[in-house]
């Protein structure tokens, strides 16, 4: 091997490119990767001419404009050749079962950190302050374009999630609860619409209310959630809007007897927190 053909190979090694190579050997670019890959083995070629084109795309990087067109051709680039993929059943299948447990394995993450105080403090503020930014900006999961989407998503998730109890009209319910409420409404001759969604301004659209009556008027809601802080707050803010809109209707909470005195405590003055064998007394009374 000359000491032309050593040099080149050396340069290429150190990640100049067969065209930089050109503009001083006076050979033609195209000669220059022939001498290369006749001298070198493919394997080495191949990881050099890798990490020549990564280096230059790393130079170009530091352009935002350039950065940012280039992380949008990446980004359509790898979800086409995703969706293609997906298209074969064995490839898909185990896609979603690398995803689940990565998912799973990253929530197992999360809840280890936030054991920590300072990680906790320091992840909730970030949070906090970026909704913050996405509800001021209207973008994301406030984009109001969005509006109607959420509204399917939440009824779907409503429609799947946990109901899997028979009520006594052949309703799928979410807890015994729900169920105790139902029979003894029937019971009473009440006439009850379950689920029934009443629009609202939130984020998705609506409420969705577990029992409505017309006659009494009566709006109850059925849980026994033991995280009463985080539910008081939402039952809140559910219960003031639907006092609004149906001002002549009584507002209801059934809970279990060990609960009654916290959601009481919790909830506003006006929202009847009762057990299911003192909803039959009140109804009467």
């Amino acid at each position: 091997m000359d000491i032309d053909a050593y040099n080149i190979i050396l340069d290429y090694l150190n990640l100049i490119s067969a065209k930089e190579i050109a503009n001083y050997s006076g050979l033609a670019p195209s000669d220059i990767k022939l001498l290369l890959r006749h001298a070198m083995p493919d394997d080495l070629y191949l990881k050099t001419a890798y990490q020549i084109g990564a280096r230059k795309v790393s130079l170009k990087l530091k352009n935002p404009s350039f950065k940012a067109n280039y992380s949008k051709k990446m980004s359509a680039s790898v979800s086409i050749a995703i969706r293609k993929k997906l298209q074969d059943s064995q490839f898909s299948k185990s896609w979603q079962k690398k995803a689940k447990l990565a998912s799973l394995k990253g929530n197992l993450r999360i809840k280890q950190l936030l054991q920590n105080p300072t990680f906790s403090q320091g992840w909730s503020k970030r949070c906090s302050k970026a909704a913050c930014i996405l509800q001021s900006s209207k973008k994301g999961i406030f984009d109001p374009r969005l509006r109607a989407a959420r509204t399917c998503w939440s009824i779907k998730g409503l429609q799947k999630t946990g109901r899997k109890l028979n009520g006594p009209n052949g309703e799928k319910m979410y807890n015994s609860l729900e169920i105790t409420v139902a029979r003894l409404l029937l019971n009473m001759g009440l006439l009850y619409d379950y689920e029934s969604r009443i629009k609202n301004p939130g984020l998705n659209g609506f409420y969705s209310i577990d029992f409505m009556i017309d006659d009494p008027p009566l709006i109850i809601e059925a849980t026994y959630w033991d995280k009463v802080n985080q539910k008081c707050k939402k039952l809140t803010k559910k219960f003031i809007y639907l006092n609004n809109q149906f001002p002549n209707h009584s507002l209801i909470l059934v809970t279990k007897a060990h609960l009654r005195d916290r959601y009481k405590r919790l909830l506003p003055d006006n929202i009847n927190v009762l057990t299911s064998k003192e909803l039959e007394q009140f109804i009467l009374g």
